[in-house]
């Protein structure tokens, strides 16, 4: 049975740049029980919630919608010009392949087991820069 859990960005609402992440929140119409500055639990909509994908790292963590992997990138034009390097991408839904995909890449993410979590978009934008370009 696959396990269905959500972690979310909690924000102030105007700046996204700036939060805290929690993980193992509870959800409801676009909702997430947050832990607040003051220590206190509550119900908030300044969240981007992230979805767990069932999906594992090579090191066994847990990959969520909104991760950021290093993976293997394999170049081989039929012989020519072939090279590899570690390339970084977001973990995001697609929606027109109903799968996990890698943002940039164009193909469904099927190395989870080969990569390796290295950050998240909110915490980590930094490391999506320049990639892929």
């Amino acid at each position: 049975m696959r396990t269905v859990k959500f972690r979310a960005w909690y924000h102030n609402g105007t700046d996204k740049t700036v939060g805290t992440m929690q993980h193992g929140v509870a959800v409801k119409n676009n909702e997430a029980e947050v832990l607040d500055t003051d220590g206190t639990k509550k119900w908030s909509n300044c969240v981007e919630l992230m979805q767990f994908t069932g999906l594992y790292d090579r090191l066994g963590r847990e990959i969520y919608e909104g991760d950021i992997v290093k993976i293997m990138y394999h170049y081989d034009s039929y012989g020519k010009n072939e090279f590899e390097e570690y390339r970084n991408y977001k973990v995001t839904w697609w929606e027109d392949q109903g799968s996990w995909m890698m943002e940039g890449a164009k193909e469904t993410f099927s190395g989870a087991a080969e990569s390796e979590v290295i950050g998240n978009m909110f915490e980590n934008p930094e490391l999506l820069k320049g990639d892929h370009d």
